[in-house]
């Protein structure tokens, strides 16, 4: 069954909102894939982003599944609505190591209130000591490199589609609070 997202406008709104925060900004996220009740956001490896083994830190593995799957929530918000993290649950299954990190956010129940997304982080490695990472914000995803082994491919794997050479390094269970954004009030003029 497909799901028909409230806003007409939601690839631009996810786009934007991911865009627009300083975080993500500062933190180096981009667009990939944008569908109703899906969202893939990529982070490349940065060396001022791990810990001291090289691996990229765990909050960022959290602030990155964290934004995947709100944003995936947002795609089926009412124009005018946002959704503000209430509860987050992050498993770490192996060390963040690669060239980027592809986190995989999905709806998984979308209430009026309340939405449930989860998200899986996804390690990209490179074999050849370089990885194809292009695209825009917003495109249809991020083209990396098949010949390198490091594209995702749509296998029947338990795990979700992917190739042996990727690793899943964590997933995320998030709580949304959906809210109706109000339009800011103008201020107010004292008495002088």
């Amino acid at each position: 069954m497909a799901v028909r997202p409230a806003n007409p406008d939601y690839v631009r709104f996810v786009t934007e909102t991911v865009l627009s925060m300083p975080a993500a900004a500062r933190l180096g996220f981009r667009v990939g894939r944008v569908t109703p009740g899906e969202v893939e956001l990529l982070q490349p490896w940065r060396h001022e982003l791990t810990q001291h083994d090289g691996h990229l830190q765990a909050g960022v593995l959290a602030s990155l599944a964290d934004l995947a799957a709100g944003c995936a929530a947002g795609t089926l918000l009412p124009a005018g609505w946002v959704n503000m993290t209430v509860d987050v649950t992050l498993k770490i299954l192996a060390p963040a190591s690669g060239a980027a990190f592809l986190a995989h956010g999905r709806v998984v129940h979308a209430g009026l209130t309340t939405t449930i997304a989860a998200a899986d982080v996804w390690c990209v490695p490179t074999t050849d000591g370089a990885t194809v990472l292009s695209g825009a914000e917003g495109d249809e995803g991020f083209d990396i490199d098949a010949d390198s082994g490091t594209g995702r491919s749509g296998s029947d794997d338990p795990l979700g589609p992917r190739r042996p050479a990727e690793t899943m390094c964590a997933t995320a269970l998030i709580t949304f609070r959906n809210i109706r954004r109000h339009p800011p009030r103008p201020p107010s003029r004292r008495p002088s």
